[in-house]
């Protein structure tokens, strides 16, 4: 089972929350941590938008040095090593 709440920190005295109110690294979409402007609005459901944090938000470059891309670059370069593993 998946859930989207977790305990800020680790910190169970403080109740679970959404993941992304607590700026977890680990979301579960990283388009979720994509700051983006609005060009236009066409019928669009009830929805909660909220503002963000500028200065807290995700920088060009974030996912580059995700574990998921770091583990493939270091598979990637065991592969091409020459020397016997």
């Amino acid at each position: 089972e998946h859930t989207v709440q977790v305990y800020p920190r680790g910190d169970k005295s403080r109740g679970l929350h959404g993941v992304f109110v607590t700026r977890s690294p680990m979301r579960p979409n990283p388009i979720a941590i994509s700051e983006l402007k609005v060009l236009a609005v066409d019928a669009l459901p009830n929805r909660s938008f909220r503002p963000g944090h500028p200065q807290r938000h995700a920088h060009c470059g974030y996912q580059k040095y995700s574990r998921l891309n770091q583990l493939l670059l270091k598979r990637r370069l065991q592969q091409l090593d020459p020397r016997p593993q």
